[in-house]
């Protein structure tokens, strides 16, 4: 879902092509997942799909990805982080998107 997200909300608006990191990490007390892209940011990102109504997705992704969570914590008694950063230079100016999501253990 959300290297789907970074290709179809941050990186296509941007009509010049880009680049998504994914990384696993093994971190204390657990594994951290980072999606980090070089798109048009995770605001621009959520205007244009407000501003064509939906048309570029069902907007049931990061949904459909909380349920999830709320599952495993059900299952597992672990509680998943999840964290979307809309990256900025030191002008203030987009330069894409991070998703960080933790998983104690």
């Amino acid at each position: 879902t959300h290297v789907e997200n970074a290709i179809k909300h941050g990186l296509l608006p941007k009509e010049k092509g880009g680049k998504i990191t994914i990384r696993i990490s093994n971190i204390k007390g657990g594994t951290e997942i980072s999606i980090k892209d070089n798109g048009v940011g995770w605001s621009a990102g959520q205007e244009k799909a407000i501003n064509n109504n939906g048309t570029n997705g069902t907007g049931k992704g990061l949904s459909i990805m909380k349920q999830l969570y709320d599952l495993y914590y059900q299952l597992f008694k672990v509680r998943i982080i999840q964290e979307i950063i809309d990256l900025r230079d030191k002008k203030g100016d987009s330069t894409g998107t991070e998703v960080r999501i933790v998983i104690p253990g």
